[in-house]
């Protein structure tokens, strides 16, 4: 029974799991990070500024202008 708790988690942590435990056999570096999209639009901003871009009218479509909600049929 203790074997299959140490696999209970949420969809994502066990799929990070299992990421890291076949790292090096698909090129990841097993100590990798995975960011949410508030903390990736965050760091992107960053670097934005950093380089400069941030003092343009517009950065990027907003989300919902950029990805349709319902695919075309």
């Amino acid at each position: 029974m203790t074997d299959a708790l140490s696999w209970a988690g949420t969809f994502h942590g066990v799929g990070a799991r299992i990421l890291r435990d076949y790292a090096d056999q698909i090129g990841l570096d097993p100590a990798f990070t995975i960011h949410d999209r508030e903390y990736s639009a965050d760091l992107i901003n960053l670097v934005r500024h950093e380089l400069g871009f941030s003092k343009t009218k517009v950065a990027f479509l907003p989300r919902a202008l950029a990805l349709p909600s319902t695919p075309d049929a």
